[in-house]
């Protein structure tokens, strides 16, 4: 079974280097160094000769923080059989190591090193020794201790529960005690199914402690720019539409949750009692944010309507993609499902550039800052890829800040870009309402002279209806005196010197008409006192009711009459006309079921009164529409005509007063003294 499952580990790092090298290919990076290692064997770093190196010195600084590289041997147990006892007592196997970092690559080897450090402190002293990883297959430290049995300080397998760790950190810790100008010799084995790199140091506990803060620091800062930018993102909603805000506040999240599950901290926190979840959950995190990102990448630039074909493509990626998100918790162990999953990410990468390149072709507004944004990102993951495929060059460490720093720097890339493009579709919508004001403008002054035209030719067709009744009025009237001075002609043209008396009277009668047809064309003459009668009320009171009786029917308004007993002293027909404005007002804006004509018996003469249960008006609406010329809401006419009637009233002697309440209604007084 250990040989089985060495042959898995065997074949699942030789499929991790090909995974590398095809995405290293892809990118056109160092073509020539995927043949510069052999599938077969892991890559190892340059080898120096045997020989005795210096010991970590620990010393006086309490935030000692120090590096063990530069102490470092190596042994490496490609077959797995060596027990901790056969590398003790084995130096001579060790070589010195030369690179600049601690990193086998992509290997199923069982790694040793073996380092000393010394306390050059005049005092006892706890010192900590940081593995700076979040766990690996296996991993065991010891001292060795001369003369007798490798002494176990810790032992770490992928799945143990974070509960059984000694010191609570998502970093793999041990404390060692020292004393003073003592010197101890280290033994680390371990094994690891992703990655060899190991950035070994040694500190004071408070050394230790601070480093992490430090880096903590870093990760909350970068993580709460991220958070600031999902915010930001909602706060767009009403301005750039509910999709675009959401997709990118999606893809902001979803990248800002794999930085802190490749970081560790759910697996202190989150799922401590699960450590299977690191893996699976690294991997889903990935792909969640690599489905997202190219959804926001079709939604800001809208590749249906510029490039189908790679519209299509964006959407089979998008969808691969999603699908292997629930699979990572499934197929995780298997090589044929990880390794085209771990490959999705960088290829969608690609993908999303050469998106930002066809939006620049097209000049859709903000495609330059998604291009730097998804280079930025496209670089950090060239730097990861030249970190795997030359082991020890890189700082492996580095590839996750760096990939920190360019997720931040893409999504700010990223907001600008939208912004970019929400400036843009404003600029234009303004630019649209604009000219759409200007058409409408030039809309309306051509309505204007339209309607100041059509209002010229009805009051033309008016006068020319007007004249022509008058004329049709007056030809009727003239015909038959015509006839009779055609047949006195006649007669003395048979009896000459006779005298036709009815010729005198034709005569009168058609000047009665020209003088009558005289006063009919000026009509804004008010008439003068030689035309006031004294009559009854009733007969005035009860022609209006009559004029009015179809169109109160019409409306469902009754008219009732009070007090047409009464006798009065004024101009009918113009008091007529002031009545019948009055009532037509009533019917027509007045929105009321009752009409009052009344006549009341006062001390001094009598008051004419129009009441109505109607709407009513307030003051200011009252006191404009006395105006001349002022019309009511939705009226048709020139006006209301309370400035005429009031006119009207003033040249006849009557006082005139009119009174309205909203919501209640409104009454019309007119006063008729005696005299």
């Amino acid at each position: 079974m250990q040989i089985v499952h060495n042959q898995r580990l065997q074949s699942r790092a030789t499929l991790y280097r090909s995974t590398f090298l095809v995405v290293w290919l892809c990118m056109g990076f160092l073509p020539g160094l995927a043949f510069a290692q052999s599938p077969a064997s892991p890559a190892m770093p340059p080898e120096t000769q045997v020989g005795q190196i210096s010991p970590v010195i620990l010393g006086d600084d309490p935030l000692l923080y120090a590096t063990v590289r530069d102490s470092l041997q190596y042994y490496r147990d490609p077959e797995l059989t060596k027990s901790v006892h056969d590398i003790a007592s084995a130096p001579a196997d060790f070589q010195s190591l030369s690179s600049r970092h601690v990193d086998f690559g992509l290997t199923n080897d069982r790694i040793w090193l073996k380092w000393e450090a010394t306390n050059t402190r005049s005092k006892p002293n706890i010192f900590r020794i940081d593995m700076k990883r979040q766990y690996f297959t296996e991993l065991r430290l010891f001292e060795l201790v001369e003369g007798g049995e490798p002494l176990l300080l810790l032992d770490h397998e992928q799945e143990d529960p974070f509960a059984q760790r000694d010191i609570p950190s998502r970093f793999l810790l041990a404390d060692i005690p020292f004393e003073p100008g003592e010197t101890k010799t280290f033994l680390i084995g371990f094994r690891s199914s992703t990655t060899t790199f190991l950035p070994l140091a040694v500190g004071t506990v408070d050394g230790v402690t601070a480093n992490h803060q430090a880096e903590l620091s870093v990760d909350l800062f970068l993580n709460g720019m991220l958070v600031a930018m999902i915010v930001y993102s909602l706060l767009l909603m009403p301005v750039i539409g509910w999709r675009l805000a959401t997709s990118f506040a999606a893809y902001i999240g979803a990248g800002a949750f794999y930085v802190i599950v490749a970081d560790g901290y759910p697996m202190q926190t989150v799922w401590p009692d699960a450590a299977w979840l690191n893996e699976p959950m690294n991997l889903a995190s990935m792909l969640s944010m690599t489905a997202l990102g190219l959804n926001l990448c079709r939604q800001l630039f809208r590749f249906d309507a510029i490039s189908p074909n790679f519209d299509r493509a964006l959407i089979a990626l998008l969808g691969i993609a999603a699908l292997c998100v629930p699979l990572a918790f499934a197929f995780i162990a298997y090589e044929a499902f990880f390794v085209p999953a771990y490959f999705l990410p960088p290829l969608a990468n690609i993908f999303v550039c050469l998106a930002g390149v066809f939006a620049l072709r097209h000049g859709r507004i903000g495609a330059l800052p998604f291009l730097l944004g998804a280079m930025l990102v496209f670089a950090s993951l060239v730097y990861a890829t030249a970190a795997h495929l030359i082991p020890g060059a890189l700082d492996l460490d580095a590839t996750l800040d760096f990939g920190h720093i360019a997720l931040l720097g893409e999504c700010l890339a990223f907001a600008l870009a939208i912004l970019l493009r929400f400036l843009s579709l404003r600029r234009q919508r303004d630019d649209a309402l604009a000219a759409e004001l200007e058409a409408s403008q030039e809309q309306l002054k051509l309505n204007e002279r339209l309607a100041a035209s059509q209002r010229d030719f009805e009051e033309a067709k008016s006068h020319a209806e007007q004249g022509q009744r008058q004329l049709s009025e007056m030809s009727h009237d003239i015909r038959q005196p015509l006839m009779v001075i055609k047949d006195a002609l006649a007669r003395l043209a048979r009896f000459e010197g006779a005298e036709d008396k009815s010729l005198g009277s034709v005569v009168g009668y058609l000047e009665g008409i020209a003088r009558a047809q005289g006063h009919d064309a000026d009509s804004v003459r008010l008439p003068d006192d030689e035309g006031f009668e004294l009559f009854p009320v009733g007969v005035l009171l009860d022609n209006i009711v009559e004029l009015y009786t179809d169109q109160a029917h019409d409306k469902g308004v009754s008219i009732a009459v009070h007090g047409s007993g009464l006798q009065i002293r004024s101009h009918p027909i113009s008091l007529m006309r002031v009545l019948s404005n009055l009532v037509d007002n009533a019917l027509s804006h007045g929105e009321g079921d009752k009409i009052l004509l009344a006549a009341r018996k006062r001390n001094d003469g009598t008051r004419i009164e129009v009441w109505n249960n109607g709407r009513g008006l307030s003051a200011n609406k009252l006191r404009r529409l006395k105006a001349r010329g002022a019309k009511g809401t939705n009226s048709q006419g020139s006006g209301l005509g309370l400035h005429i009637v009031e006119r009207i009233c003033q040249e006849l002697g009557h006082s005139f007063e009119f009174r309205s309440q909203e919501d209640t209604g409104s009454v019309a007084f007119i006063w008729l003294s005696d005299d």
